[in-house]
């Protein structure tokens, strides 16, 4: 059994210059920026460059790291960069406000929350800084819109972070219950964990480094990140991103991008269903 960082590793020595992360073509309606269409070799030096952001903003191996991200390239980026460093990536659903980051935050113990300007949610930044003043924790931002310069995260700058070993019994992730019975609750999972659901998957879809996966379900839990992130990175093959749920977008991408593999959501079935243009 190996850990994430092993498995990017691996992908970066023998895919380097491979399409590895491609954002949805509709990003700047959801996210700051420009679609982006990232390399294995870019991959790997965006985490290195948010890895060492977060080590200088005090993350140490063992802290959990809140991140609250849209379905756009530094949301795996971020997760990754947490594994680097040994620390704990805490994603939290895009839905979650202010009541659930609160729990979030007093159950996992995390001190650091990493966010971005979102077009679709001016009022994001304000709302979790106040949550996060509450618990004397740090927020850092992708994007232009944090007063502080010094807690601006960007994928292409930044040194190479303190090296860090982990090992695959080492916890890599607390994912969230969806709450419905009650406070979602927060189960964390070692990069074993991940690793030995995504085998399965790998082997029983015959997944490959040529496959393309359209990912619509959001990277912060097991249909995200055990269906998705993880079996991208063991077969160092190309993901992309879909911020769910639109439909013609989706359609769209499995055209252009050549998808090889997805799972539609029952939402975006029923969509699918209802449109009749669509199905003649």
């Amino acid at each position: 059994m190996t850990t994430f960082d092993a498995q990017i590793a691996s992908a970066v020595s023998e895919r380097a210059e491979s399409v590895a992360l491609v954002d949805a073509p509709n990003r700047d309606t959801f996210f700051s920026g420009e679609p982006l269409r990232l390399t294995w070799a870019q991959v790997d030096a965006a985490v290195d460059a948010v890895a060492f952001s977060l080590q200088e903003a005090g993350v140490t191996a063992g802290h959990a790291v809140a991140i609250q991200l849209p379905n756009c390239a530094e949301l795996p980026i971020s997760i990754l960069a947490c594994t680097r460093i040994g620390a704990i990536a805490t994603p939290f659903p895009i839905q979650h406000r202010e009541h659930e980051l609160r729990h979030g935050l007093s159950t996992s113990g995390a001190r650091h929350l990493i966010t971005g300007a979102r077009p679709d949610r001016p009022d994001l930044r304000d709302a979790s800084a106040a949550v996060l003043a509450e618990f004397d924790a740090t927020m850092l931002t992708f994007g232009s819109d944090h007063p502080d310069p010094d807690r601006r995260l960007d994928l292409d700058s930044g040194g190479a972070p303190a090296p860090h070993i982990a090992v695959p019994t080492d916890t890599a992730t607390i994912c969230w219950t969806s709450g419905t019975t009650g406070t979602p609750k927060g189960v964390p999972r070692s990069h074993a964990m991940w690793l030995a659901t995504s085998g399965f998957q790998v082997a029983e879809l015959e997944l490959g480094p040529d496959d393309r996966i359209l990912c619509p379900f959001p990277v912060v839990n097991m249909a995200g990140i055990g269906g998705m992130l993880v079996p991208w990175i063991e077969t160092a093959s190309r993901l992309v991103l879909h911020n769910p749920i639109d439909l013609g977008v989706f359609l769209g991408q499995i055209a252009t991008e050549q998808i090889t593999y997805t799972v539609a959501p029952p939402p975006l079935l029923n969509m699918l269903l209802r449109n009749d243009t669509m199905l003649e």
